[in-house]
């Protein structure tokens, strides 16, 4: 039957089959579409409020650093109690972030970095203690030194 039509009903259901496929295409892929915009809302959902709070404990751990490090420039009250403010502040982000990697049997391999950071940041707050304290003594063995002359 195929082969007694003529040339032009020939291209014609050519061109037919190769639109049907194409409709059959665009429908599948619409369809497959919509799972993934399902699935990403999903994944949205969950990871997104856990990549907020560790970028926010990252944020206040350089904001530590930075206030810890004009602090050491500049030597005023001011700055050293901001910088207690951003230490204590940087403790409770991190408490934070290790809180939600315990709880989270999907981030389990996070807990090893989350120790690692917190013990780290530690050291690097004790740090800043003992060259406050230092300072301090400095200070005050200065006045000292102007009381007695």
């Amino acid at each position: 039957m195929v082969l007694s039509l003529m040339i032009g009903k020939k291209i014609g259901l050519g061109f037919s089959a190769v639109l049907c496929i194409l409709v059959i295409l665009a429908a599948y892929s619409a369809i497959q579409m919509g799972r993934v915009s399902v699935e990403a809302s999903g994944l949205a959902s969950a990871y997104v409020p856990q990549v907020v709070k560790v970028t926010d404990a990252e944020r206040k751990l350089l904001n530590a650093r930075i206030s810890a490090t004009r602090y050491l420039f500049s030597t005023t009250a001011e700055d050293a109690k901001n910088t207690e403010e951003a230490l204590q502040k940087t403790y409770s982000a991190l408490d934070g972030v290790q809180a939600m990697v315990k709880n989270n049997t999907l981030l389990g391999d996070m807990e090893k970095d989350v120790l690692l950071a917190r013990s780290e940041f530690d050291e690097y707050a004790n740090l800043y203690r003992q060259v406050n304290q230092i300072y301090e003594q400095y200070l005050t063995d200065q006045n000292n030194v102007y009381f007695t002359i």
